[in-house]
């Protein structure tokens, strides 16, 4: 009965990703008050949340990490983006490419994130009831 997922306070820790992208937006938010602005910064600042997240919560689920294979996709969309640049006739920068990658990571970290708690916590529920 322990594997439960809101067992011990552990709910508030899935929830940890979120509240720190809520303040990292308070926070640019109020020095300044341009929503778009506001918005990258906050998707730049808290990428790495979710990839640390997603990680640890992959880590629970499957009981291994998978670092070299998110690396691997990682490195590959990189060059993806940056054929991308390269067929479209645009000037091929590295730095660009990088920063596509990061918020497109950001997309896909999230996106992964939620998918991951939400199997974690049925996964939870299956074993604690059924089994």
């Amino acid at each position: 009965m322990s594997n439960l997922f809101f067992d011990g306070g552990k709910i508030v820790f899935y929830l940890i990703p979120f509240i720190i992208t809520f303040i990292i937006y308070r926070f640019i938010y109020r020095k300044n008050p341009n929503v778009k602005q506001a918005m990258k910064k906050t998707i730049t600042y808290s990428t790495l949340i979710y990839i640390i997240s997603v990680l640890y919560v992959i880590r629970m689920i499957f009981g291994s990490y998978f670092i070299g294979y998110i690396l691997i996709i990682l490195i590959s969309l990189l060059g993806l983006i940056l054929v991308i640049q390269w067929k479209n006739g645009e000037e091929v920068l590295l730095w660009s490419g990088i920063k596509v990658l990061w918020r497109f990571c950001f997309l896909l970290f999230f996106i992964s994130y939620l998918s991951l708690l939400i199997y974690y916590f049925i996964q939870s529920i299956f074993l604690l009831f059924i089994l």
